[in-house]
């Protein structure tokens, strides 16, 4: 069992009427976007870009640069179009027995930007009405989100998923249990399980809402009530790091045979210091965890040469490149237990 699926950070529960929302402020012109958590920081913020500014009245806050990107189209099951743009590119799909159960519950993500979508996520709402009172009560029954990670783009189909982007052009077919694209049919068997359909009572209307979606040049539109941008920039900050510790030991070794003792120590520091929530720095040390495995995977498929090859790219990808993020700092300078010991994450 892998350690994504031994333990997830983010599969948070679907959020009720009186869930918390991200405030949000726009870094450059339009005041709307941009990402601030606390997360028990030093008083300087780190940008998306790498820069380093001093924070005078939000201490201790993380913050990101983004800029206002533009929404992917959402096709609901009632629109004129869904059943046109299934019959192209989904076609497969919609010959399943189950197809029509479950297609109140799903919706199509059609990319018609100029940029690829590396994450975003869908929120189903249940709209009910009282039938004494009259009164129509909300909530959240489900959720999908996906997060498709420089690494990940590396190495499709890696420890846990693979890649989930949607280019230009590009449609997949969601549901609040799965994320389809073109062509994926086999790997979902979820239309011959109606029992898992949620129970909606008479009158009641489902209505799904894309909360969020960030491109890979981090511009990023809707919402984000639940957070999704900041789980991917950390995410990336978090995959730069575990290159950069990688990239330099293989500089000074090119075989280094503690290289693998010290990628499953990380491992098992994301395993042991697991937390519920979703501020930056608990959703660090998990992908710096994923990262570890993934990269030992990679070594233990295809060598020191390969894995050599992968953490470069990252660390010449990604600012700050060829120093730590200020999340990686705070980790390297922390210790931690693991099995009742505690250990450093250098060890």
């Amino acid at each position: 069992m892998t350690l994504r699926n031994r333990f997830m950070l983010f599969p948070f529960p679907p959020m009720d009427s009186s869930a918390r929302q991200v405030s949000r402020s726009h870094l450059a012109l339009l005041g709307i976007l941009t990402m601030a958590m606390t997360a028990l920081l030093p008083s300087r913020v780190i940008a998306q870009d790498g820069a380093s500014m001093p924070s005078n009245k939000q201490r201790h806050q993380l913050r990101y640069k983004a800029h206002e990107g533009e929404p992917l189209t959402l096709i609901e099951p009632t629109d004129p179009m869904f059943d046109a743009e299934v019959s192209v590119y989904f076609s497969d799909y919609e010959t399943l027995p189950g197809f029509q159960q479950w297609k109140p519950f799903l919706v199509i993500l059609r990319n018609d930007t100029q940029k690829t979508a590396r994450a975003y996520e869908v929120i189903w709402h249940l709209l009910s009405q009282d039938a004494n009172t009259g009164d129509v009560s909300e909530e959240v029954f489900g959720r999908q989100s996906a997060i498709t990670t420089p690494l990940e783009i590396r190495r499709p189909g890696g420890v846990w998923e693979g890649d989930k982007s949607i280019r230009p052009g590009e449609v997949r077919l969601l549901s609040p249990f799965f994320n389809g694209g073109k062509g994926q049919l086999a790997d979902f068997n979820f239309f011959h399980r109606s029992s898992e359909l949620p129970n909606i009572g008479p009158g009641s209307v489902i209505k799904p809402q894309l909360d969020c979606v960030v491109y890979g040049d981090g511009s990023i539109a809707g919402p984000n009530r639940t957070r999704l941008a900041l789980r991917y920039f950390v995410t990336r900050d978090a995959q730069h790091d575990e290159a950069l510790a990688v990239a330099r030991r293989l500089r000074e070794s090119p075989n280094a045979p503690e290289l693998k003792s010290a990628l499953a120590m990380r491992g098992r520091i994301g395993s042991s210091n697991r937390s519920s929530n979703n501020r930056a720095l608990p959703v660090y040390i998990h992908s710096r965890a994923v990262a570890a495995q993934e990269l030992d995977a990679i070594l233990e498929r295809d060598g020191y040469s390969k894995l050599k090859e992968v953490v470069e790219e990252l660390v010449s990808l990604m600012p700050p490149h060829e120093q730590f993020t200020q999340l990686g700092g705070q980790y390297h300078r922390s210790t931690f237990e693991v099995n009742g010991v505690t250990v450093s994450p250098s060890d």
